[in-house]
């Protein structure tokens, strides 16, 4: 079986994807400084910039780190979703859960075909990482 030749792969989707989260970090630094009602909405609005960000920086720089808070936000996202859909019960509600699963899937499949070009850092302060 011949083995392809991952590093000559097109990574301009991942870009773009990578560019939206910095700028989705710097729309939720904005919203948790303009918008924010109390302390804890502001805090979780920081902490949502914080992993777009870190998202946008780690796949704009192909970092492992990247991927992880790829996957972080998107299980936020889904769980976030299921529960609004459960609270409201709709149609609509439920067709944006199943669309918001689809874009997790596909992104998924994208960026785990290029995982070998990243830079997988091993973490020393984690004890079970060696």
């Amino acid at each position: 079986m011949v083995e392809r030749e991952e590093t000559n792969r097109p990574y301009r989707f991942g870009v773009i994807w990578a560019i939206l989260n910095v700028l989705g970090g710097a729309y939720y630094t904005w919203l948790s400084v303009a918008r924010a009602e109390n302390g804890i909405e502001a805090g979780f609005l920081v902490f949502s910039a914080l992993i777009a960000f870190g998202t946008g920086m780690g796949l704009l720089q192909k970092r492992g780190y990247g991927l992880h808070f790829l996957n972080l936000s998107l299980l936020v996202a889904n769980v976030n979703e299921i529960r609004s859909w459960l609270a409201e019960r709709s149609l609509d509600r439920a067709l944006s859960v199943v669309a918001l699963l689809l874009l997790t899937v596909l992104l998924e499949i994208y960026f785990q075909k290029r995982a070998r070009q990243f830079q997988w850092e091993r973490v020393r302060w984690l004890p079970f990482a060696y």
